[in-house]
């Protein structure tokens, strides 16, 4: 007797997600430990028991050192036991293959395949990537970034006179009871781990599937895409659930398709082939209960709320669907990217500006939720900012974005220390890449007041001199933009340009390729040429550099980048190195850095 293929693969899914679980509980424990290793280190060498700032910098890179010699024990045994795990759950996966594709169609013997032992999947871990990557090299990523998470929250700590305690809560989080904690490094390097677990077992297990699939091409019409019908699925899997291929298609998607991934390959029978009678429609699990096998996620997320649709795939999105004029299939490109509302095809030109303009009602709600819908990447909080001043950062993001710049911006917040002492605006890049606003006092009042002071006595000393009052805003927006651009180039890189964390980083954790990384590197080298030149250039009876941008390069790259966007008169060798650098950086659709936008 004849079963129903997806009904009996989408119930496997209940064991791969326990096996999932498992191996991410295994993984969070290993990060616990690792991290409690690093605040042993912390507390012995205590950077902060020393007064002069010398003995304190020798102090931190003891504790870097230190925290280098644990992970040189420790990530080896966390790779090992991602390898065994995983290559047990590959050999486990094909024989239920095997086994469940007998089940299928009964009576028709199928083919078993040899050497689909723990050693073949064990060799797959070692050298198939997923996601762009070998598991070696995700566990080097993850390596790099928690060491450079911790390096940052350390010298944050430091450069704020915090005491040991305060850096430790930097690092391990605050606690919350029971010998839990919250936040912190230790939150963001577990669910990084726990984040390629859970990839690796989708990769593994969609490797086992596919082989025995193979070995039985001649009963089956291909290989079905399979998504889970919840709210947690996105856009890329619900685009190709329900997609059909042959078994030696070389266009068909194998998940994962990207980080986190839970989808999966079903085998589609040849029923008139073999000659037997299609069984029964079968059902399978769905958020908000079953429905049946055949249902695809487009047909499921038809039938949801809109309230629902909308906390899914965004308002804007949400009610494009509704009307008919958007489906899954059109939101996404050739390379699998989630395309931003401008992007969309063959949506007229009004719809897309109404979708995607800037609103300009004042209010803090309505900037941000409309930049949570157009920034998906991104965290996004102006609480106690001003409604102008989220404006006018939406207004140029939303610029930036157009341009297809991906600009590598991970949150925007409020910035508040004493009132009327923040600063306007400044950004920071490394592990957080935000975008701090100030939020204290008047904005308009406090630029203003500086605006007079700068051109009463240092008519050259920052850009914002150098444009007319009412684009003040702007000009220091385009600055700070400037900086996370210019940290973007520096990770691609590998290195910023003083140097900081040069040739730290594995190529693995930059997410681009030799080539773009070459690309990158020759840019900084051409710039600092350019710097060199514009600091003494006279462009047009003016200085082409203010003495803000004479500190330091890379205050000089966001100086001249935003004159470059206010399309102040530039020299042409300064036109033509941003027409190339933002073109290239446009190129790299890199997935280490956070979009700020889908």
């Amino acid at each position: 007797m004849a079963n129903d293929p997806t009904a009996i693969a989408l119930q496997n899914l209940v064991t791969l997600r326990r096996l999932s679980n498992g191996l991410a509980r295994e993984m969070r424990s290993e990060v616990r430990g690792l991290i409690d290793d690093y605040v042993a280190a912390i507390a012995k060498l205590d950077p902060t028991s020393v007064a002069r700032d010398r003995y304190r910098r020798a102090r931190v890179e003891k504790v870097l050192k230190e925290i280098n010699s644990l992970n040189a024990e420790r990530y080896p045994q966390i790779r090992r036991v991602l390898e065994d795990t995983t290559a047990r759950i590959g050999a486990q996966q094909a024989a239920w293959a095997t086994n469940s594709l007998q089940r299928t169609i009964g009576s028709v013997r199928v083919s078993t395949t040899a050497g689909l032992g723990v050693s073949y999947f064990r060799n797959i871990m070692k050298t198939d990537p997923f996601d762009g990557d070998t598991l070696k090299m995700w566990v080097k990523r993850h390596e790099a970034a928690t060491v450079n998470a911790v390096r940052q929250q350390l010298q944050l700590g430091m450069a704020q006179s915090e005491t040991l305690g305060d850096i430790v809560r930097r690092i391990r989080g605050r606690s919350a009871g029971g010998g839990r904690f919250t936040g912190g490094v230790l939150a963001t390097s577990t669910k990084q781990a726990e984040g390629i677990a859970r990839t690796a077992i989708t990769h593994v297990a969609n490797r086992g599937h596919l082989a025995v699939y193979e070995e039985n091409a001649d009963v089956l019409k291909g290989v079905e895409f399979t998504a889970t019908l919840d709210s947690r699925t996105t856009e890329i899997c619900a685009r190709w659930d329900g997609t059909v291929w042959a078994v030696d298609d070389p266009r068909k998607q194998v998940p994962p398709l990207h980080y986190n991934c839970r989808s999966v390959l079903v085998p589609a029978v040849d029923w008139e082939g073999l000659g037997i009678t299609p069984p029964d429609e079968g059902t399978r699990a769905s958020m908000g209960g079953q429905v049946p096998s055949s249902t695809t996620y487009e047909q499921w997320f038809g039938n949801q709320s809109a309230q629902m649709q909308n906390s899914i795939i965004g308002v804007t999105r949400a009610q494009l669907f509704r009307n008919g004029q958007i489906t899954f299939r059109d939101m996404i490109g050739k390379d699998n990217r989630v395309l931003t509302l401008a992007e969309l095809p063959d949506l007229p030109v009004a719809a897309q500006t109404a979708a995607t303009a800037v609103p300009t009602t004042l209010t803090m709600q309505a900037q941000e939720d409309w930049a949570v819908e157009r920034f998906k990447g991104a965290q996004v909080s102006f609480k106690d900012i001003e409604p102008v001043v989220a404006r006018e950062i939406n207004t140029v993001l939303d610029a930036a974005d157009r341009r297809g710049w991906v600009l590598p911006v991970g949150s925007i917040k409020p910035y508040a220390t004493k009132k009327g002492k923040d600063p306007f605006m400044m950004a920071t890049g490394d592990q957080s890449n935000t975008l701090f606003v100030g939020a204290t006092g008047q904005k308009t009042a406090r630029m203003e007041a500086q605006w007079d002071l700068i051109n009463e006595k240092q008519p050259n000393y920052i850009i914002a001199a150098r444009v007319p009052r009412d684009k003040m805003a702007e000009a220091v927006l385009w600055h700070e933009t400037g900086h996370l651009i210019d940290y973007k180039l520096a990770k691609i890189a590998g290195g910023r340009w003083d140097g900081t964390y040069k040739d730290r980083n594995p190529l693995a954790l930059l997410g681009a390729t030799a080539s773009q990384q070459k690309t990158a590197r020759a840019l900084q080298k051409r710039f600092k040429t350019i710097y060199k030149k514009a600091v003494t250039d006279i462009h047009k009876g003016r200085p082409v550099m203010t003495n803000y941008g004479k500190t330091k390069v890379a205050e000089g790259w966001a100086e001249l980048l935003s004159a470059y966007q206010l399309k102040l008169p530039l020299p042409k060798y300064v036109v033509e190195y941003f027409d190339d650098a933002l073109k290239f950086v446009a190129s790299v659709d890199n997935a280490t850095l956070v979009r700020i936008s889908k």
